[in-house]
This record gives C-alpha cells, sequence and structure tokens, in this order.
C-alpha cells in the first residue's frame, strides 16, 4: 500500500485503469460472437412460427377451395391467404410457390438483408412444403433437409 503524499488523493493509476480496460475488451471480444450466435437461433424462431402458422392457413384454405391459395396479402382477399409477406418483426420475408393446378406448395422465409438475421449466415433461408417437409438453406443455397443442419432445431 502506498503511503498518502500531502497534496494527493487516494485514486487508480492510469496503468491500472488500462489494465482493466484490456482485461474487459478481451472478455468482450470472447463472449460477443457467442452472444450474437444465441441471438441468431432465437430469432430463428420467427420464421418457423410465420412458416407453421402459413401451412395451418393453407390447410384451411386448401379445405375450402380445394386448391392451395396462390399468394400471400395481409386483407386475405381474392385467392391469397390473410399473412403479410414480412413476419412479425420484420426480420424474415414471407413467399410461395404453387403449383399451377393448386395442389403443391413450398413456402420460404428469407433473412431481410437489412436485418440482424443478415448474419446468420448458416440458416438464411427456411422453408416448408405440402407434406410438411422442412428445409433450410445459406442465402445462395443448397437446401438442406432437416433435422441435420441445426436451422429448424
Amino acid at each position: 500500500m502506498r503511503a498518502m503524499h500531502a497534496g494527493h488523493s487516494p485514486g487508480f493509476t492510469l496503468l491500472e485503469m488500462l489494465v482493466v480496460l484490456v482485461i474487459a475488451a478481451t472478455l468482450a471480444a470472447i463472449a460477443y460472437p457467442s452472444y450474437r450466435h444465441i441471438m441468431h437461433r432465437s430469432q430463428r424462431i420467427e420464421a418457423h412460427l410465420a412458416l407453421l402458422r402459413l401451412q395451418t392457413l393453407q390447410e384451411r384454405h386448401f379445405a375450402d377451395h380445394h386448391a392451395y391459395a396462390s399468394q400471400l396479402r395481409a386483407d386475405g382477399r381474392g385467392d391469397s391467404l390473410p399473412i403479410a409477406a414480412i413476419t412479425e418483426n420484420g426480420h424474415y420475408d414471407l413467399s410461395m410457390r404453387v403449383d399451377a393446378d393448386g395442389q403443391a406448395y413450398v413456402a420460404i422465409a428469407r433473412a431481410r438483408q437489412s436485418g440482424r438475421q443478415a448474419g446468420d449466415s448458416r440458416c438464411q433461408q427456411f422453408s416448408i412444403d405440402t407434406v410438411g417437409t422442412r428445409r433450410s438453406a445459406t442465402a445462395t443455397g443448397p437446401w438442406r433437409a432437416e433435422p441435420g443442419s441445426g436451422c429448424w432445431g
């Protein structure tokens, strides 16, 4: 312990402050990538829920019209499902591909390039089809069946 001299107040030296700052920066550099990974995983649930809701709406539409809806419209008018083309918190864009005869579809959720999920390079896209097959892909593909890629899990 240092002896107090007249006119000096007790405190930290610049060197002690720098050591603490280096330790804090090192801990942050280690923790931040893990935090981002956890946030990406938790926000994938938004895509999963939207696709499962879309699947339910498609089955209801098929029961009423004997064909799957060909488009997404928040107002549900025409041959459409009453769901917006963007997920609730805006992390994913939704789209559908429907066969010409209306007997099969693939619903897709893609991470918005302007949002947080754009950094989720492994799981940029999710899909579910008429028979419930779940797939995932990077931004450019290829599509991978689930389970296996860990994106739906």
